[in-house]
């Protein structure tokens, strides 16, 4: 009997063996095909680590809102507040920095979740390289934008992510494969989730960079229609200049 039990415990033990294998495997694949979204994926949780660890266990002497100020500062971060001074100084790739840290575990870990579904599909779609020129200048003017407005400090990679959808929303009906993933129900739960945010940050329930979500969500549209719905050089041109005139807010910011 001992020796059938030994025999069953080895082979359940090589069963799990191969399930973590092939979850490695699939992990490997997925970073391969995907290494911008797994970049993003990987910044912003070594960001929301480094700040949690920071706002737990440093400067324990300090209250609780100077202390997140701190860690976000330490960490290349600014949010509303003294931090601001920051970019009064020239330290404007903050702003960018911002696109990559969270708030809280709610946060990170459902904006993670839509990175990896939206991202994925959007970067197989237009290539790794394009993706990453997509989401540096749709993260920089959404963040401008939100900075130049009430939204100042605005953290997260919510506004990238609805720029992606804004991108996928619009080109779904020309490409069947696309139009299979972002279907009219998917659709309608992301402009409802959008209008939630507003409502729930109105009646100061939550506070929700909606600003943010919005002009990241234009932004992913004009870009379809610029690059892949009936593109031309007049449309490309647009773009590009409207791209020019929303990072010349820089400059008031630097006021």
């Amino acid at each position: 009997m001992d020796i059938e039990n030994q025999k069953e415990n080895s082979n359940l033990e090589i069963e799990n063996n191969t399930e973590e294998l092939t979850r490695f495997a699939y992990f490997k694949e997925w970073v391969i095909n995907y290494p911008v979204t797994a970049l993003c994926t990987l910044i912003s949780i070594v960001l929301f680590l480094l700040v949690s660890y920071s706002t737990t266990f440093e400067n324990l002497n300090y209250p609780e809102h100077i202390r997140d100020y701190l860690a976000y500062i330490k960490y290349g971060g600014v949010l509303n507040g003294p931090a601001q001074q920051y970019l009064k100084e020239g330290q404007l790739w903050r702003i960018f920095v911002n696109v990559f840290h969270h708030g809280n575990l709610l946060h990170i870990g459902s904006n993670l979740i839509a990175l990896y579904f939206f991202g994925s599909i959007v970067e197989k779609f237009i290539g790794s390289f394009k993706y990453l020129i997509f989401i540096i200048f749709c993260g920089l003017c959404q963040s401008i934008i939100c900075q130049l407005t009430i939204e100042k400090g605005a953290i997260g990679l919510s506004g990238i992510i609805y720029g992606m959808f804004g991108f996928l929303f619009i080109i779904r009906k020309n490409y069947p494969q696309i139009n299979l993933l972002i279907n009219n129900e998917l659709a309608k739960a992301m402009f409802a989730q959008l209008f939630i945010f507003m409502v729930l940050t109105y009646f100061n329930l939550m506070n929700i960079a909606n600003i943010g979500h919005v002009s990241g969500l234009i932004y992913g549209l004009l870009f379809a229609l610029a690059f892949y719905i009936d593109a031309n050089i007049f449309k490309k041109l647009g773009f590009i200049i409207l791209n020019l005139v929303t990072i010349s807010g820089l400059y008031y910011i630097l006021e």
